[in-house]
């Protein structure tokens, strides 16, 4: 009890001594109204998760047009499927142009079987015996097509590339016919068909040497020799003929022309005579159809006739021995004989 009664006394002392410390108001203060007792409210916000990521959102406005969608679409066809077939060909005419080598025309007839068909390729191979062509049809398997002989005409100019002189077959699709080419028509190397026929008492001589290929006839009594600088055409060592067959031909490969003209050829194998050479001795003739210089007389050992003529890339010396002027008796009849022979049928064949 007596516990109670001290902590009563306690309390009673603290509440004296709180009211002794405080200051009485004075006049002005004790008129002044109370100001309300401000209260401070701190809201604190609710605290929320923080987001891994935050991403930047901007407004768009809405596409006016789809967009594609992730997986690429099929593009559409360029264009129809078509069946090809083989045309049915009547006929064909051959027709020859103009110039060299002479173009070749076949003009072809056939039916188109209905409606939708059309011409839609051409083919050419070359056979054994000749040319084969093909002609195509096209039509577009999509569409109805109403059956209908319809005619069609169409040219086929031929490739006749490096075909010869001679006769060919040719078929268009199982049609048969035939071309010629004739000589002036084509290019030709086929010395057969280039070369002069011997008649009696001739003999034919043919020289390839590389690049280069020619022919001549001579009379049959004349030999040829290839000494590998000229084809010589000779009989002078024959002791069993009744006159001397003294006339002689050679053949000089000079090699590349070198750009060089045939008169400059000329001037350059005979610069050791040419100041025994009177200027009346120049002039310009032909020689196996080709533009050459003569120089005639020649001096020498003997007096003879030489010819320089370039075939393509190569130049040739042509050398008649001897040169003897007329009424020298039968030895000169015979030798020009030889050199008319061989100067009439000389070709370069390749």
């Amino acid at each position: 009890m007596s516990r109670l009664v001290r902590l009563a006394a306690l309390v009673l002392l603290v509440l004296a001594l709180c009211g002794c410390g405080a200051k009485a108001p004075t006049g002005e203060e004790a008129e002044r109204p109370g100001l309300p007792q401000l209260i401070q409210i701190t809201i604190i916000p609710e605290p929320t998760a923080t987001p891994e990521s935050t991403a930047t959102i901007t407004p768009t406005a809405l596409a006016t047009t789809p967009t594609a969608p992730s997986t690429p679409a099929t593009p559409a066809p360029t264009s129809e499927p078509l069946a090809i077939d083989p045309a049915r060909v009547v006929s064909f005419d051959v027709v020859y142009g103009e110039g060299f080598p002479v173009p070749v025309t076949l003009v072809v007839q056939g039916e188109f079987g209905d409606l939708c068909s059309e011409v839609g390729r051409v083919t050419q191979a070359r056979t054994t015996k000749g040319l084969s062509v093909g002609v195509y049809v096209v039509r577009p398997l999509a569409v109805a097509c109403g059956a209908a002989l319809r005619p069609f005409e169409i040219e086929v100019p031929l490739d006749i590339t490096s075909l010869d002189v001679g006769e060919y077959e040719v078929a268009v699709n199982g049609v048969q016919g035939q071309i010629s080419l004739k000589m002036g028509m084509v290019e030709t190397h086929n010395p057969d068909l280039l070369c002069a026929t011997a008649l009696d008492d001739q003999t034919q001589a043919r020289f390839e040497l590389g690049d280069e290929a020619y022919c001549f006839l001579h009379p049959d009594a004349y030999e040829v020799i290839d000494t590998g600088d000229a084809v010589i055409v000779t009989a002078r060592q024959r002791s069993d003929v009744p006159v001397p067959l003294i006339g002689e031909v050679r053949i000089y490969g000079l090699g590349l022309a070198e750009g060089l003209t045939a008169q400059q050829w000329a001037e350059r194998v005979l610069a050791a005579s040419l100041d025994d050479i009177p200027q009346d001795a120049w002039s310009e003739t032909t020689f196996a159809g080709l533009p050459a210089t003569v120089v005639v007389p020649v001096p020498g050992d003997e007096p003879t006739r030489q010819i320089f003529v370039l075939h393509d890339e190569y130049a040739y010396r042509i050398v008649f021995a001897p040169h003897l002027p007329p009424g020298a008796g039968e030895q000169g009849d015979l030798a020009r004989a030889l050199f008319d022979l061989v100067s009439a049928t000389f070709v370069y064949y390749r």
